[in-house]
């Protein structure tokens, strides 16, 4: 445990942050392509695709603020607490 916490610092709150900005691109890519489809006409697949990808990020966001709050409840990290971030449920359907 004293070597990952002097050469592996924490950085989950990184990865959170970054998770975050990929999540909103994905939503603003999204809404482009709806917009667009609204005027082209989109088919099933391209729609399903357009959904799939905006839950894949979200659920990759959860799993790194889930870490990110281990590192924060452990003291690893004293950093900003995400589960105001993370309150959207974040579940791909199947």
């Amino acid at each position: 445990m004293v070597v990952s916490f002097v050469l592996m610092p924490s950085s989950a709150q990184t990865l959170v942050a970054a998770a975050a900005a990929h999540t909103l691109d994905r939503m603003a890519l999204a809404l482009g392509e709806l917009f667009t489809g609204l005027t082209q006409g989109l088919d099933q697949h391209s729609l399903n695709r357009i959904h799939d990808g905006i839950g894949q990020a979200l659920v990759q966001l959860n799993v790194l603020g889930a870490d990110a709050e281990d590192e924060r409840s452990t003291r690893l990290a004293v950093t900003p607490d995400t589960g105001p971030l993370l309150r959207t449920p974040a579940q791909v359907a199947p």
